[in-house]
């Protein structure tokens, strides 16, 4: 919940830095179009997985970022270490949580970029400096990366990485010719009675490479399009040619941890999945699954390289 904060102590927030004159443009996001830098040097990051790896990727470092607070209260970028090598106490990024305004304020950005779409939350940002919204959900991977480079004017490092990336695909679509007649069900487990189940257009890299070489989605998530906890009496519409269920490996979670959590979703899944029962389930971390990321989707195509292509599985259609 937005901390309360009256408008004064905003404006007093802003007068402690001194404001540099830049040229503006206009720059269209998920909320509407917004005045922004042309060529921002002072960006702070509100989601760590969805905005600071990708703009660390793109050559940007923000001046700060939200990030993840562990039990015994020390501060940590989700996924940073994992595919960057990066982290709040190995770099000159600062923690920030994204409801302390006074604090945003105190770093006078030049930009901030948000998931959220509130109107609320967006006038108090704007307050402090332009800020848009972009949630990596209303889009794939691959185009969320781009508007991103497009807001931060690092467009050039976004088409390096995309033609690589590209080409990495062409490869994998050759190792997997038929793609298309192999289903993939994205699942994580822990609540009760009920399985989340993931879309795959919109599953960061994982999600993005599956689709762009060409797999189906199970027709269940086709319809709901977002990612969704289903009611344990439904698993059997979550099944596919394959598996992947992911696990909190930030958390210091397993594969046994992802197992367990199944179990205590719908207990003995493994004998109501197919996949399951024909060995056909793959457990990934999911930092490197669920980030947007150019390093999590090479990451990705190899797991899709080793764990399906030229493999020899029973489909689903030929289910006893």
């Amino acid at each position: 919940m937005i901390r309360n904060m009256t408008i004064a102590a905003v404006i007093a927030a802003l007068s402690l830095a001194p404001v540099t004159a830049q040229e503006m443009r206009d720059f269209t996001h998920d909320t509407g179009t917004t005045q922004i830098p042309v060529q921002p040097r002072r960006i702070v990051a509100l989601h760590d997985v969805g905005l600071t790896i990708p703009l660390l990727e793109l050559g940007i470092a923000p001046i700060a970022s939200s990030g993840r607070v562990r039990a015994d209260g020390s501060i940590y970028l989700r996924s940073g270490m994992s595919l960057l090598g990066v982290d709040f106490d190995n770099s000159d990024i600062a923690f920030v949580a994204d409801d302390d305004m006074e604090a945003i304020a105190s770093l006078s950005p030049d930009l901030i970029i948000t998931p959220e779409a509130d109107e609320a939350l967006l006038r108090q940002y704007n307050l402090i400096a332009p800020s848009i919204s972009l949630n990596r959900y209303n889009r794939s991977g691959t185009d969320h990366f781009r508007i991103l480079a497009e807001a931060v004017g690092a467009t050039a490092q976004f088409e390096k990485l995309q033609r690589r990336l590209e080409w990495q695909i062409e490869s994998l679509r050759q190792a997997v010719p038929n793609a298309e007649n192999t289903t993939v069900s994205i699942l994580s487990g822990g609540e009760a009675g009920a399985v989340v189940a993931s879309y795959m257009p919109t599953y960061g890299s994982l999600g993005h490479v599956l689709t762009e070489t060409g797999f189906s989605s199970i027709e269940i998530m086709e319809e709901l399009r977002v990612e969704s906890s289903i009611s344990a009496e439904r698993l059997a519409e979550l099944d596919a040619d394959f598996v992947i269920i992911t696990y909190r490996n930030d958390r210091g979670d397993t594969p046994a941890d992802a197992r367990a959590a199944m179990e205590v979703s719908v207990p003995g899944w493994c004998d109501f999945l197919h996949a399951c029962r024909n060995d056909q389930v793959l457990f990934l971390p999911r930092d490197e699954a669920f980030t947007v990321s150019y390093n999590a989707m090479d990451l990705a195509i190899a797991t899709v390289h080793a764990g399906i292509a030229g493999r020899n599985f029973t489909p689903l259609s030929a289910k006893e």
